[in-house]
């Protein structure tokens, strides 16, 4: 479910469109958002959006 939410995260969704669009709670949300947070040793969406758009260039072989 982290990678449903990473996604919807780098389309620039918030919490709550999030939440509506997974039929989840806003808190569900919430936790997973942090777990990533955690996993990841970020601390923002803007970093994991940085992260998620450098692997996704170093996979398809592309300079940013």
């Amino acid at each position: 479910r982290e990678k449903d939410i990473i996604r919807e995260i780098c389309k620039g969704l918030s919490n709550k469109e999030i939440s509506d669009k997974l039929f989840i709670s806003l808190q569900t949300v919430k936790d997973h958002t942090h777990r990533i947070y955690i996993k990841t040793n970020l601390k923002s969406r803007v970093q994991l959006i940085n992260l998620v758009k450098e692997a996704t260039n170093q996979r398809n072989g592309t300079i940013p």
